[in-house]
């Protein structure tokens, strides 16, 4: 009886730890305006980049294989934060629908509630 006990006990243990394990992750919130800004500067802040690496080769301070080395990481970065800014963009358009449908059907109950003829009181 005793070891029954201890394998049940050590089974619901191991259960409790193993659990977090196997639940999938929650989804991030779906729209955040400071994400979004951020997105905006980090974009603006890689084409600044791009333009000074290709000064800097124009004037002979980054040799050709290095040159295009960095412009393939700052083009993969590009593309890495357009692809982020899109979903949020897709995101607000989504938010944005859903709030039009919750005042329309808000105004439609009030249409309704206006057209019922009210009791005499």
């Amino acid at each position: 009886m005793p070891l029954a006990f201890s394998a049940l006990l050590a089974v619901i243990a191991v259960a409790i730890i193993a659990i977090p394990f196997f639940r999938t992750p929650k989804k991030e919130d779906a729209f955040d305006p400071h994400n979004a800004e951020a997105l905006r500067s980090q974009r603006e802040s890689i084409y600044q980049a791009l333009e000074t690496l290709r000064l800097e080769r124009e004037l002979g301070q980054v040799d050709d294989q290095e040159y295009q080395r960095q412009l393939r990481e700052y083009r993969r970065q590009a593309a890495i934060a357009l692809q982020a800014q899109e979903r949020v963009v897709g995101d607000q358009e989504e938010l944005v629908a859903l709030l039009e449908e919750e005042v329309l059907a808000a105004r439609v109950r009030l249409q309704k509630d206006d057209e019922q003829p009210k009791g005499d009181s």
